[in-house]
């Protein structure tokens, strides 16, 4: 039985891939029900599965915030070592606009032996012993799926990687394709269904795909021309842009420091106005071959880069296993 563990409260494929580069036991606790009905059988689920794997290493995806309150707190009561991987909401709840809860977050992070962060912007701000950081992007996931998307004939297809969530400037994207060619089609991924979107008066080179399982997700994003993914963030470095440089495709990413810096070829900018996701997209389509050069040449170093970035993490387990 594995004696170190990786707990997460939701199917995110950052806790897939670096779990499985470490060579971790990666338990994702998922259950339906509202919030708290979810809370009381996932609490009950991840202490069981504590006790049961009794585990001298775990690591928790913070957010959760209340997972990482549970296993900060377990595993300082039986002196288990506790690595947190703390996205930008676990470090910035609600968008950091909640000062209880910032103070909240600063504790219980600071309580884990390490904090794992995905850029150097963050680092800044992890709130701890800067010996303690570890910064770990995501690692490129593999992408051996080879099914052709269903496309519309003779149409040029990006993808719009979409949570539908409030850091996404989605509305500009829809009104962005009214200024962009009738046959190049924009397909929002994502669970749209919770938002008031009236698709009787979408445009037409706009498609909802609406939450797609792996299979047809990573099909898309492998069948596509380019990809664009966004966000009102400052110091995030979104997840579809991982899939597309893993799948070869051209990006359209914010022009925000973190993204800028670290997926530096391959890539246009955009200040997510419309003018200028419009503007992105003519430009993509025109440079096109001269992009897809290009992230295959990001791709080959992030492969390469990510060799060190594991090794760095395993030393600092390897450090708590000797004491």
């Amino acid at each position: 039985m594995s004696r170190k563990i990786w707990i997460t409260w939701e199917h995110q494929r950052r806790n897939i891939t670096l779990s499985d580069a470490l060579g971790i036991d990666l338990h994702e606790i998922t259950t339906d029900g509202n919030r708290w009905k979810r809370y009381v059988k996932l609490t009950y689920r991840t202490i069981k599965l504590l006790i049961k794997t009794r585990p001298k290493l775990v690591v928790v995806q913070n957010p959760s915030i209340v997972l990482t309150i549970l296993a900060t707190l377990y595993c300082k009561l039986f002196r288990i070592t506790v690595f947190v991987d703390a996205h930008n909401a676990g470090l910035f709840p609600f968008e950091g606009k909640s000062r209880l809860f910032n103070r909240l977050a600063f504790f219980i992070n600071s309580l884990s032996d390490r904090i794992i962060v995905t850029n150097e912007y963050l680092f800044h701000h992890a709130h701890k012993n800067k010996d303690a950081i570890i910064i770990a992007p995501d690692p490129l996931p593999r992408i051996s799926i080879k099914k052709q998307y269903p496309f519309r004939t003779n149409t040029v297809n990006l993808v719009y990687v979409c949570s539908w969530g409030s850091d996404e400037p989605y509305n500009n994207v829809i009104s962005a394709a009214k200024n962009i060619p009738d046959n190049t089609v924009i397909h929002i991924t994502g669970g749209y269904q919770t938002k008031n979107i009236n698709s009787d008066n979408l445009p037409e080179n706009i498609v909802l795909t609406g939450y797609l399982p792996d299979e047809d997700y990573l099909s898309l994003i492998n069948s596509c021309d380019g990809v664009m993914v966004l966000t009102t963030r400052d110091n995030c470095l979104v997840c579809g842009a991982y899939e597309a440089v893993a799948a070869e495709k051209p990006l359209i990413l914010t022009a925000t420091p973190p993204l800028v810096s670290y997926f530096n070829k391959g890539c246009i900018y955009t200040d997510n106005s419309i003018d200028s996701i419009a503007t992105s997209v003519a430009t993509l389509l025109q440079d096109r071959e001269l992009l897809n050069t290009e992230i295959k040449h990001l791709k080959n170093e992030k492969l390469e880069y990510y060799q060190s970035v594991i090794k760095d993490i395993r030393s600092h387990m390897q450090y708590f296993e000797a004491g």
